[in-house]
């Protein structure tokens, strides 16, 4: 079972990052991804396999939220989550992530080295609810929000990562350099001075010669190779304009 969760923490990860929205992996343990995402939010986001009580539910809103993580929670929905078409009891877990989540959950499946996450909908108001599994989800629609809740044993604001909307249309697609334009602080609108006036800025702060922190080399490979791509592709869409 772990190494299925690891197969499916990996093939999410490719997923995201595939997506342009991803700026840097900071963690991937697995069960928990800790991403960061190029408008600068913090995403956690919990895999969960095996039955979760309630007081790490809620233990773990909170404790993100006090970080100023946004919380993401995906079920093993084979092992975890009420087949689709069945009146189901809500487990006590359940109450706040549905307060959450807006009455679905996220479920996964996984294939082998692939995963497909999908809403899973409690239809209801009363304690029994009838599940409805929904089409699998475009992960690029990740998105963050705070939100006060009252319910469900909830009781102040929220930082919830989740996937919108799933009839909304299609977000258009990511620029192709966009966490290239987010290392260094700018936007794709940047004009050539702007983007020279970012580097330098970064490399006074991050060179080696001027900066003792061990990750200080790292960091400035990682915005020299960001820079150099940016003006190629810059250079070249000014020559074809």
């Amino acid at each position: 079972m772990r190494t299925e969760t690891y197969f499916a923490s990996a093939a999410l990860v490719t997923q995201l990052e595939g997506t342009g929205a991803v700026a840097h992996v900071h963690h991937d343990g697995g069960d928990i991804i800790h991403i960061e995402l190029v408008g600068g939010e913090h995403v956690l986001i919990h895999l969960i396999e095996s039955s979760i009580p309630l007081p790490e539910v809620l233990g773990t809103l909170d404790a993100n939220r006090d970080h100023r993580y946004y919380t993401l929670f995906l079920f093993w929905a084979d092992r975890l989550l009420p087949p689709p078409g069945e009146t189901h009891a809500l487990e006590a877990w359940m109450q706040p992530l549905l307060a959450v989540y807006g009455d679905r959950l996220y479920g996964y499946e996984v294939h082998g080295r692939q995963m497909h996450v999908f809403p899973v909908y409690f239809d209801g108001t009363s304690s029994l609810r009838r599940t409805r599994y929904g089409p699998y989800l475009d992960v690029s629609r990740l998105t963050c929000r705070r939100e006060r809740l009252s319910r469900g044993g909830l009781d102040g604001l929220y930082y919830v990562a989740d996937f919108g909307d799933p009839h909304a249309p299609p977000a258009p697609p990511p620029h192709p350099l966009t966490a290239e334009y987010a290392r260094l602080g700018i936007t794709p609108a940047a004009d050539l001075k702007t983007i020279k006036l970012a580097y330098r800025r970064l490399a006074r702060r991050f060179h080696p010669d001027v900066n003792r922190d061990p990750g200080a080399h790292l960091h400035m490979q990682q915005i020299n190779d960001a820079y150099r791509r940016i003006v190629h592709a810059y250079i070249r869409e000014q020559r074809q304009a």
